[in-house]
């Protein structure tokens, strides 16, 4: 659920969002995007946080911290992290601590220029979106979806599966 409640644009993304789904193995997921709120959430800007039966995990900003059952932190990597700077071993290129995408994007023309190895084969980058993509289709249907876990195809909806591509104008069409 949520929306373009703050932009009054021409974007089709929400800019406040709250996303739940069910795993088949007893797990759940919740995840919330407020892009307009200055709120930070656990201290930080961005982040996530992964909730266990036995402690949690909150990785935020340029590092992360370990929390036992009873809330009291075991690891903290966040302050050594940002006191040495980070760089891709790859390119020797410095990491920046925010906006994460900058570091995927150097990588993309590295990698066409250079040769460089990607830092991310493809299926990484399939499975890190194809979660908040089905919850942008699931918002837009206005409805639940129900995926095949295997594949992460849309099952019995043809409306929210048209979604899942899109119309190119002539002669623009990808050739794969």
């Amino acid at each position: 659920m949520g929306g373009r409640y703050y932009f009054k644009d021409d974007w089709e993304t929400p800019d406040t969002q709250i996303v739940n789904i069910e795993f088949g193995n007893d797990c759940s997921m919740l995840w919330e995007g407020y892009s307009c709120s200055g709120r930070q959430i656990e201290g930080a800007g961005n982040g996530s946080v992964f909730y266990g039966d036995k402690g949690s995990l909150m990785l935020a900003g340029s590092g992360y911290k370990i929390f036992d059952k009873r809330n009291n932190v075991i690891k903290d990597s966040s302050e050594a992290a940002t006191q040495t700077e980070r760089v891709n071993p790859a390119t020797g290129a410095a990491i920046p601590q925010q906006g994460g995408d900058a570091v995927h994007i150097i990588n993309f023309f590295d990698v066409i220029q250079r040769g460089t190895p990607v830092n991310e084969p493809i299926e990484g980058g399939h499975k890190a979106t194809l979660l908040m993509q089905l919850a942008n289709i699931s918002q837009r249907t206005g409805r639940t979806l129900n995926i095949n876990p295997a594949n992460g195809h849309i099952l019995n909806d043809g409306e929210a599966q048209g979604y899942w591509s899109r119309n190119y104008e002539p002669g623009w069409e990808p050739k794969v």
